[in-house]
């Protein structure tokens, strides 16, 4: 799952710009993060979960979560059904 939040969709109030979940390469995408910030010329604000850390934090109505995810973004990817 990839979305786009925050400041790519214009809401500066989100607290975050970037939320993945999935079977990531943590260091790879450090990596790729701090590339991408540079070309940006700005920081982004990433969340990055697993998917037993995304279902479980959902279970337990995380306010934090719950409010990303009803905020306005944009889903580039949206496979969390079959991770």
């Amino acid at each position: 799952y990839l979305a786009l939040t925050g400041s790519f969709v214009g809401n500066k109030q989100t607290a975050t710009d970037l939320v993945v979940v999935g079977k990531v390469d943590r260091a790879l995408f450090s990596r790729a993060i701090d590339k991408f910030q540079r070309e940006l010329g700005r920081e982004i604000n990433y969340t990055l979960m697993t998917p037993r850390e995304y279902n479980e934090r959902r279970s337990l109505g995380d306010k934090f979560l719950l409010t990303v995810l009803s905020s306005p973004l944009v889903v580039a990817v949206n496979e969390l059904d079959e991770v």
